[in-house]
């Protein structure tokens, strides 16, 4: 990373909706409006690379429950504040970051967008630009000591330059002031702002160094305009599914997992693969978090008992169950992974499901 910043003066920035619901909380570290109205000044980093990332870290109070991130806001503006350019980034959310000097140490990801679909985010300039998570539900939090969590954003694909001579269109801070010599850690806050550098990993931007030069506040000053919205996390499911062997799963291979069922001892059990999680299985209970298609038949057909060994029985007095996956050849190296998940028969009255979280099955 290299290139110095270009400040964006009486810029547009387009509207960010703030919060998918109104009772959502907003996070947010930099010092531009909420929601910026007519013209903005700010400042793009043109020297972050393809393959590089930038992140803000956030820090839940201990007063406030696990939270579910449910949208994430995206920087991304033109040199001169122009209109129209595009580029393709991850989402990635890590929860329990901690420093050591200069290096962040990103704790739990909790979330990779390209992990989970396949797929980018595609942004637009000059923008702060939202993308709805609730339906992935994120959590974080989850540490009762480091609370804190980052919302970051990785670059995947910028057309508009080069990281020899720079981008012009890319992420942006909400530095106003000229450079100095030295790092103002009012305008450059320390364990605030992130850059993922090749080579070097996760960064805090305010000690962050290339070739022995710091990077502020020559090469970067301000905080990312990362922000996020978020509610009171549910509770945790107690029904899981939890790999004991062969995680990822290999072609040919056997992959055992233990199904937890506390408080279900002697209650039977289904348990079902697929090929996605999207669209859930409705029931009056819940969704199961498997989508309903042929690797759900194959699974439960008995005719395949000796690839899916014990996904019909019951739940031992121990609260678990252990169900068997023997994967066949010729499935290696085709970029498939299956979803896993089981449903309990609750005994009547009053009857109903047990509804398990899934698991993700790569297969490698």
């Amino acid at each position: 990373m290299r290139a110095a910043p270009v400040f964006v003066l009486l810029a547009v920035v387009a509207v960010a909706q703030p919060c998918p619901d109104p009772g959502d909380v907003f996070w947010q570290r930099d010092t531009l409006p909420v929601n910026p109205t007519g013209l903005q000044t700010f400042s793009i980093i043109p020297g972050l690379c393809e393959g590089e990332a930038a992140a803000v870290v956030f820090e839940v109070p201990q007063s406030m429950p696990p939270q579910q991130i449910t949208q994430v806001v995206c920087p991304f503006a033109s040199a001169g504040g122009g209109q129209g350019a595009l580029a393709l980034v991850n989402v990635e959310i890590y929860d329990g970051v901690s420093f050591s000097g200069a290096t962040a140490n990103m704790g739990t990801q909790v979330f990779d967008l390209n992990a989970q679909t396949q797929n980018d985010l595609q942004v637009t300039s000059s923008a702060l630009n939202t993308f709805d998570t609730t339906q992935f539900n994120i959590v974080v939090g989850n540490d009762p000591v480091n609370r804190r969590f980052a919302i970051a954003f990785r670059m995947n694909f910028n057309p508009n330059g080069n990281c020899a001579s720079g981008y012009s269109s890319t992420f942006f801070t909400d530095n106003t002031v000229s450079l100095g010599l030295f790092c103002n850690p009012v305008t450059t806050p320390p364990m605030t702002s992130l850059i993922d550098i090749t080579g070097q990993g996760w960064r805090d931007a305010s000690l962050a160094t290339v070739t022995f030069l710091p990077l502020c506040p020559l090469y970067y000053a301000g905080i990312w305009a990362i922000r996020c919205c978020s509610r009171d996390a549910a509770p945790p499911n107690p029904f899981q599914v939890l790999p004991t062997l062969g995680v990822p799963a290999t072609s040919p291979g056997t992959t055992v997992l233990q199904l937890t069922g506390p408080g279900l001892q002697g209650v039977p059990y289904q348990f079902a693969l697929s090929w996605s999680d999207s669209p859930p299985i409705p029931t009056p209970w819940g969704n199961i978090p498997l989508a309903f298609d042929s690797l759900v038949n194959a699974s439960l057909n008995p005719a395949f008992g000796g690839s899916f060994v014990n996904f019909t029985g019951t739940i031992g007095a121990n609260e678990t169950a252990t169900v068997l996956i023997n994967v066949p050849a010729g499935f290696s190296g085709m970029g498939l992974a299956a979803y896993g998940a089981w449903i309990g028969y609750l005994p009547q009255p009053p009857g109903g499901l047990a509804i398990s979280d899934n698991i993700l099955l790569p297969i490698q």
